[in-house]
């Protein structure tokens, strides 16, 4: 059903007159112009708030995007240098957060000194050339610390091409910073130790070829760096070694072994062989496990060889060898020469055996007869008494004197012949008193004087041989006297191993012309009916045995001086 409402609005046309349907229509027209209008203004107004709620909702997505990745904004009038920052902005460069708006200076005053002039040139450049600013650069804390900071702003300018704003992101890199300095320490250490090693290090390829090597390397082939990056580690190697070297790589490929060692030449650049040392592992390229949680080793990258060369200890292991069998050879020669000696020794044991039987039937034979033809003059001249002429009796008394003589040089022969040969024992000698006895034994007349220099030492020493040598040397000197006084002087000289004993008189003394033949057995310097011309031979002997050595110095009319040197401690 249709409602018909009557308007108390006049009617225009019952007012004026009925209208023309050409008015009617012009005011259907304007209305319905005035009604779009409406609903156009309307339409936008709604498409504004709907434009500032997805600006706000993107506002609001773009702060959570930004506290998210730790990273703060500031927006800066460029005229007024009126700065907005962020909260996060605020902390980043160690202020209190809570004052949004900051000026210029809040941000210049934390800028390190050194970085704040080339951050106002690169400021400028960007404005200048209308390009985005993005620097790193250091700021400074109140409590000292240094801290990173990555920027990245725009410039916006107005229609005469003025900067008018200009806005940002920030957030800090120091941890990065750090990991970076760690890093290049880390490469700078690397480099250094790959380059100073005393040994040569190379990276080869999975085909041999030489990526990266060391100048030890290049000295132990003779190529330089750019010679082997042209080559690979096949060309330079022995053919002998070639085939062991390349079934440890494929192993080393196969992932069976994790390194390998190995001896093994190289051809150096002028022909000859070189021998080093090979340790080779496998560097790969990492990437993750499924979860990406983990990083594992992943496909080979390429080798890493550590070269030591070892030529002279292969020489050296080649001479040893060579000493080895030399000295195989030397062993099986002193075995056999031991062999001969022990033999040598047990002959001349047995000779020594037979010689002291031989010396002492010798003796008994040649000392019996003597003493039946001293006996026969004594009883001759016994029997004879008063009857002989006094030249006779002077003739058997000669004879008794020669009978003595050759008496003593039997004696003295014998002594000689077992010097060295018949072992003794050491005991502690005080060689003061030992010099005492020695000189109360031989009895030297009233007009002698015998002298000992204190202090003398005490000896831990054979005592025959010692008595040997100074009774020889002190019988001499008073035997061979030119006048019936004398005088002997003994001392002695302490040395590193040995005591120097000298035995120095007032005789006549002897020419040196003389001294050489005095200690040769036989040679008398002027025989008489006492000497044999042995005893200082004797002394000479015995000295050198125990490992000393004797010496004469004098001159005719000034006496004699022997020196003798004798071991601290005797064998």
């Amino acid at each position: 059903m249709t409602k018909i409402c009557q308007s108390s609005e006049p009617d225009p046309v019952a007012e004026g007159g009925s209208k023309s349907y050409g008015q009617q229509a012009t005011t259907i027209a304007q209305s319905t112009t005035n009604l779009e209008a409406t609903l156009h203004e309307q339409q936008a107004r709604t498409e504004d708030e709907k434009a500032i709620t997805y600006a706000i909702k993107d506002a609001e997505r773009l702060t959570l995007a930004l506290e998210a990745a730790k990273m703060g904004w500031w927006d800066l009038d460029w005229t007024t240098r009126q700065t907005l920052w962020s909260p996060r902005h605020e902390i980043l460069f160690g202020y209190e957060p809570g004052q949004p708006e900051r000026d210029y200076f809040d941000w210049e005053r934390r800028i390190h000194p050194d970085d704040l002039e080339w951050i106002h040139q690169a400021t400028h450049y960007a404005r200048d050339h209308h390009q985005d600013l993005a620097i790193q650069y250091r700021i400074i804390w109140p409590d000292g610390s240094l801290h990173w900071i990555d920027t990245l702003g725009r410039f916006y300018y107005d229609s005469q091409g003025e900067p008018i704003r200009m806005v940002g992101v920030i957030r800090d890199i120091t941890d990065q910073k750090h990991s970076e300095e760690a890093l290049q320490d880390s490469e700078e250490r690397f480099r250094a130790t790959f380059e100073q090693a005393a040994v040569g290090i190379a990276h080869v390829d999975l085909e041999g070829r030489w990526l990266r090597v060391n100048q030890t390397l290049c000295n132990i082939v003779g190529y330089s760096e750019a010679e082997l990056l042209e080559r690979r580690f096949q060309d330079i190697t022995h053919p002998d070694d070639l085939e062991t070297d390349l079934g440890y790589v494929q192993q080393l490929l196969a992932g069976e072994i994790q390194t390998y060692s190995m001896e093994k030449r190289y051809l150096h650049k002028e022909g000859f062989p070189v021998w080093i040392e090979l340790t080779v592992s496998l560097a790969r390229h990492r990437q993750a496990d499924q979860d990406g949680s983990l990083a594992i080793l992943g496909e080979p990258k390429y080798f890493i060889s550590v070269v030591e060369e070892i030529s002279d200890r292969k020489r050296c292991e080649r001479g040893r060898d060579e000493a080895e069998v030399a000295l195989q050879a030397r062993a099986r020669e002193l075995a056999e020469a031991n062999l001969l000696l022990t033999q040598a020794a047990t002959l001349i044991n047995l000779r020594n055996q037979e010689l002291d039987q031989f010396v002492h039937v010798v003796s008994h034979d040649l000392k019996a007869p003597l003493r039946a033809i001293a006996n026969l003059s004594e009883w001759i001249e016994t029997d004879l008494a008063g009857q002989l002429p006094a030249e006779n009796e002077q003739q058997l008394q000669l004879l008794r004197t020669r009978v003595q003589r050759m008496t003593t040089m039997i004696d003295d022969l014998l002594t000689y012949s077992r010097i060295g040969r018949v072992a003794g024992t050491t005991e502690a000698v005080d060689v003061a008193e030992f010099l005492a006895e020695i000189i109360d034994t031989l009895d030297p007349p009233p007009t002698f004087t015998i002298e000992i220099e204190s202090p003398m030492p005490i000896l831990q020493t054979k005592r025959l041989p010692l008595s040997q040598v100074f009774a020889n040397l002190i019988s001499n000197a008073i035997k061979h006297r030119d006048r019936p006084q004398g005088h002997i002087h003994i001392s002695s000289r302490e040395q590193a191993e040995f005591y120097e004993f000298a035995l120095r008189d007032d005789g006549p003394g002897i020419a040196p012309e003389h001294h050489d033949h005095i200690f040769t057995i036989f040679q008398a310097l002027k025989p008489n009916q006492e000497s044999t011309g042995i005893g200082l031979s004797i002394v000479k002997k015995i000295v050198e045995t125990e490992g000393g050595m004797i010496r004469l110095e004098s001159q005719v009319g000034e006496g004699a001086a022997f020196y003798f040197t004798w071991p601290r401690n005797g064998g």
